[in-house]
Formats: C-alpha cells, sequence, structure tokens
C-alpha cells in the first residue's frame, strides 16, 4: 500500500508531466507564430498537428486547453481562417498517423479516443470520408467478436468512433 509521501510524489509527478506537456504544445505555438507560414513549408505543420489534436483527449483540462489554444493559433499563423480549414487542408497526413497507429492497438490504444475527438471537434467527416476508409475499415474489423475479445476495453472507444462519424455526415 503506497504512503502519503508516495502519493505525493505521483501527484507532483502527474502535474509535472502535464506542464511539461503544455510547455511542449506552447513551444510549438509559438515557433508557429515566429514562423509563420514557413511553419508548414518546413514540415512543422504535419509533425505537429496529430500531437496537438492528440492531446484534446488528455486527461488534464489545462493540457487539452493548452492545445485547442495552440491549434487556434497554428490556423491562424498558417494563413487558414479556422482549425477546421486547417485540419481538412492536412487531413491526409492527420488520418496517416492514426492509420499508422490503428495497426499497433496493443501499443497505442488511445488511438480511437483520438479519432473520436477530431470527428467530434471537427465534425469533417463528411469532407474527408474517402481518406477515412482505411480507419474505418480497422474500426469495423475491431468491433467483430473474435476483435472484440482480444481488444474488449477498446469496444466503447471504437463505438464512439462510428457515432462521430455518423453524427458528422448527418451535419
Amino acid at each position: 500500500m503506497p504512503s502519503a509521501g508516495e502519493d505525493d510524489i505521483s501527484l507532483h509527478f502527474f502535474r509535472d508531466t502535464a506542464m511539461l506537456h503544455q510547455v511542449i504544445i506552447e513551444g510549438i505555438g509559438i515557433f508557429s507564430i515566429c514562423l509563420g507560414k514557413y511553419f508548414s513549408s518546413c514540415g512543422f505543420l504535419h509533425s505537429s498537428l496529430y500531437l496537438l489534436l492528440e492531446n484534446l483527449i488528455s486527461s488534464n483540462g489545462e493540457v487539452r486547453s493548452t492545445s485547442d489554444a495552440i491549434l487556434h493559433v497554428l490556423s491562424s499563423s498558417s494563413g487558414y481562417p479556422t482549425v477546421r480549414n486547417l485540419v481538412l487542408e492536412n487531413a491526409d497526413y492527420v488520418i496517416d498517423s492514426i492509420c499508422r497507429q490503428l495497426r499497433h492497438l496493443d501499443l497505442n490504444p488511445h488511438v480511437p479516443n483520438v479519432l473520436a475527438a477530431i470527428l467530434s471537434y471537427i465534425g469533417i467527416a463528411h469532407e474527408i470520408l474517402p481518406l477515412l476508409e482505411e480507419p474505418m475499415h480497422k474500426v469495423s474489423l475491431e468491433l467483430e467478436i473474435l476483435r472484440r475479445h482480444q481488444h474488449p476495453n477498446l469496444t466503447g472507444p471504437f463505438l464512439k468512433v462510428t457515432s462521430e462519424l455518423c453524427i458528422s455526415t448527418l451535419c
């Protein structure tokens, strides 16, 4: 049984990790502001966009809100009118990152939640439907009976992805 001191260390570690995430995310925003449109042409946008979208599902509210704020900064400094436009124009890179991680669900069990969050946050499924073929195929495979037994804790998140896809295609 952990002592009170060990609990304090764990809490401090959690807070320090969250602050470090925030600093990294804010650093991305600062680079984006400094480089302007070069941020995208240098490849920084493609390498950081998924990270920012991924942090929208963080268990820490401050990390989530920082990610959201920096996504708005990125869209503005890169010349996109909204975050939605930013993600839409770079959807192929985002979906590629998701597909790579979906191939290794044991290492990346958070990916279904990321995909659901992206669909919910941006609401652009109908515009990127052709790009969603591979990840949605993986989602449908994971919802089959045998796969649900391999990853029982992912059934809910995969159903959330399906739900968000349906909602965003209706809008």
